[in-house]
């Protein structure tokens, strides 16, 4: 354990014993934030398979901020959540129920995961937290789908997996994470049942998280019905290029070869983005190897607004190669018509 971990816990203990489920609660009271508890707490496995101190990446400092503004506003968590591949949207999920789990008492924390093998994947992350923690709170016991503390704590985090489509019914929950929702097989049924249990009162927290599956739908429904304030979730896109690791260091002189051989979705990127040199390249790498070279897979994947995402991604019904080249006039055979507001006109 580190001095400052030991020095905090015995600032306010007053040099008595204290029992390990006090210690972590002193944590988050001298810590001052969830946030920064859970940097001084918890450990993760990293993408090399080593151990490392849990560090926020800026995309998670950015949903640390929207939470804390929520909570500083006396207001319920609720967050939607639209993403790109791979920017650590889960690793906070969980990092943050853990946390609620951990330092407050009579607590629910609910993960629910699109399939099976991956909320297996999410809870081994929070037994990972668990295991490595500096200080040991009692366990009633722990397995492989739930960990329950003994009292005093009383509080509960439990995994199911949406193919379940009543998960989380019938029961209260302070915290859920709702992992890939545009995926879930039955998600309007589950999520019907699933906010029933949760209490509309400040200190609980709702994440509706999820790559784009395509136009329709209740997670593409509840992120447009956010945006327009028609529903309490508050909407965070969280594009590709928000994440520091999507670009490549470069010599100056491969610099001045990528900014001088830009197309024009890489200009319009520059202009309204902001796109660097280095980003771009990894666009170009990214493309060219993990997508096929296919621009419509790299935008599902890793989209730069919501309108891309939810566009390029499921099983559009027309190829979006097709519908630009009619929308900017390349089509003009009569039998196959013409795209007109959104409507064909076969004439």
């Amino acid at each position: 354990m580190s001095d400052f971990l030991t020095k905090a816990v015995e600032s306010l203990s007053g040099g008595d014993v204290v029992t390990d489920d006090d210690a972590l609660r002193a944590l988050s009271e001298a810590l001052g934030a969830p946030e920064r508890w859970c940097e001084a707490l918890l450990k993760i496995k990293t993408k090399k398979q080593e151990v490392e101190d849990l560090r926020w990446n800026t995309v998670q400092e950015r949903l640390n901020v929207v939470t804390t503004d929520l909570k500083a506003q006396n207001r319920p968590v609720r967050l939607i959540v639209l993403k790109a591949r791979q920017q650590g949207v889960s690793t906070w999920s969980e990092a943050r129920l853990f946390e609620r789990t951990i330092t407050q008492e009579n607590g629910n924390a609910l993960v629910i995961a699109h399939k099976g093998d991956s909320a297996a994947e999410l809870f081994a992350m929070s037994r990972f937290f668990f295991e490595n923690l500096p200080f040991q709170p009692k366990c009633d016991y722990s397995n492989r789908r739930e960990i329950v503390l003994a009292p005093p704590m009383n509080s509960k985090m439990r995994i199911e997996s949406a193919e379940n489509k009543d998960a989380g019914r019938g029961m209260t929950n302070q915290y859920v994470h709702a992992s890939e929702v545009a995926f879930w097989p039955s998600p309007e049924q589950t999520m019907l049942g699933l906010m029933q249990s949760v209490p509309k009162v400040p200190e609980t927290m709702v994440i509706l998280e999820s790559t784009a599956n395509g136009v329709g739908g209740y997670f593409h429904d509840m992120w447009w019905s956010a945006i327009d304030g028609t529903n309490d979730f508050t909407p965070v896109f969280l594009p590709w290029h928000e994440n520091p690791e999507y670009s490549f260091g470069l010599s100056e002189e491969d610099t001045d070869r990528i900014t001088s051989s830009l197309d024009d979705s890489e200009l319009e990127g520059c202009e309204l983005f902001g796109w660097s040199a280095g980003q771009i390249a990894w666009r170009r790498s990214t493309i060219a190897n993990e997508c096929n070279g296919n621009m419509v897979q790299f935008m599902q994947e890793y989209p730069a607004t919501p309108h891309e995402a939810f566009q390029a991604s499921g099983r559009p019904a027309f190829q979006l190669e097709l519908i630009d080249n009619i929308l900017n006039g390349g089509c003009t055979d009569p039998a196959r018509g013409n795209l007109v507001n959104g409507v064909i006109d076969n004439g």
